[in-house]
C-alpha cells in the first residue's frame, strides 16, 4: 500500500472511531430511550400492540363488554377518560396513567431500558394492569420492528454527523 493510501486509511479510521465515540454516550442513550418510550405510547394510543420485541404491530383486541364501553362513556362525561382515547377504542388509555408511566432509563453509555413506573394516583399497581391486559391478549410494551429501525437509523445518522464534526 502506498504512503498516501495508508495515511488516508488512518484518517478514515480515526473519523469512524470519533463518530462512534462521540455518539455512544449517556446523553444520546437518554435521547433514544425517551424517543422509543414516546413511540410506544403513541402507537398504543392509536390502538396498536406488539407481542414481542422487534415484532410487527397488530391491532389491539377490541373491548368485549358493552358495560365497560358504557362505563367509559360515563368516565368521559366525568372527565376521567384520557383525552387521548375514545370510549370504544381498545388502546389501554382509560385514565392515561398506565401509558403516562412508561419511561426510559439510561443504564450505561451504550444501553437504556424501557420500563413502567409502578405507582399510580389510584393506588393500583401498573404491573397488575399490564398482567391483566396481557392475559386478555393485549401486548404493547415492546418495541416494534419499525420503532427499532427508526432508533437504529437515528444512531447511524448521529455517527455520520459526528464523523464530520471538526
Amino acid at each position: 500500500m502506498s504512503r498516501d493510501a495508508d495515511d488516508t486509511l488512518k484518517l478514515v479510521n480515526r473519523a469512524i472511531a470519533k463518530g462512534i465515540g462521540n455518539t455512544i454516550s449517556k446523553k444520546n442513550m437518554a435521547k433514544y430511550g425517551n424517543s422509543l418510550a414516546d413511540d410506544i405510547k403513541k402507537r398504543t394510543r392509536l390502538g396498536k400492540g406488539v407481542k414481542e420485541n422487534f415484532g410487527k404491530t397488530h391491532k389491539l383486541k377490541p373491548l368485549t363488554s358493552n358495560d365497560y364501553v358504557e362505563q367509559r362513556y360515563d368516565d368521559k362525561e366525568a372527565g376521567r377518560l384520557s383525552p387521548y382515547t375514545s370510549p370504544e377504542r381498545s388502546n389501554l388509555t382509560r385514565t392515561g396513567q398506565l401509558l403516562d408511566s412508561i419511561r426510559s432509563k439510561v443504564i450505561s453509555d451504550n444501553k437504556f431500558e424501557i420500563y413502567v413506573k409502578d405507582s399510580r394516583r389510584d393506588g393500583v399497581k401498573n404491573s397488575d394492569i399490564i398482567d391483566g391486559q396481557e392475559d386478555q391478549g393485549r401486548f404493547f410494551l415492546y418495541a416494534s420492528n419499525l420503532e427499532y429501525k427508526r432508533i437504529r437509523d437515528q444512531f447511524r445518522k448521529d455517527i455520520q454527523e459526528n464523523m464530520l464534526k471538526k
